[in-house]
């Protein structure tokens, strides 16, 4: 990432072209207090928009229970129209599904191999520079 405008526990987030970019840490633990900070960036983001979001969570370890279910119901949601997961680990793809599946995000998801082919699919939405 170019340049880390807000860095939490758990991510470096950055908006680049109207897009959301969140880098999960490696080997991180991501527990409810994580998703909250990390839905404080986002709202200062978004700055009253509804926002895209492209989160690399190839070198993440867990994410909590708790952080699943608050980021299913999470008041962020009604801002966020789609969200790119990218990794590389087939483990970490088959997780990833398993949890979408689980908890049923209002928004549009989907699981990448690549950054490029994210912000490729994440470029049919609205993006953020368009609202600013």
């Amino acid at each position: 990432m170019e340049k880390v405008e807000f860095e939490t526990r758990v991510a470096e987030i950055q908006e680049k072209e109207g897009i959301c970019h969140v880098k999960i840490k490696a080997g991180v633990v991501i527990a409810l207090e994580d998703t909250k900070d990390i839905d404080e960036v986002f709202k200062k983001l978004a700055n009253n928009n509804r926002i895209v979001i492209c989160a690399d969570i190839t070198q993440i370890k867990y994410v909590t229970f708790e952080a699943r279910r608050y980021r299913s119901k999470s008041p962020m949601n009604k801002l966020i129209i789609a969200m790119a997961l990218i990794t590389k680990s087939h483990m970490a793809r088959i997780i990833g599904s398993f949890i979408i599946g689980l908890n049923k995000p209002p928004f549009q998801v989907k699981i990448f191999n690549s950054e490029s082919a994210a912000v490729d699919w994440l470029q049919q939405f609205t993006p953020l520079k368009s609202k600013k």
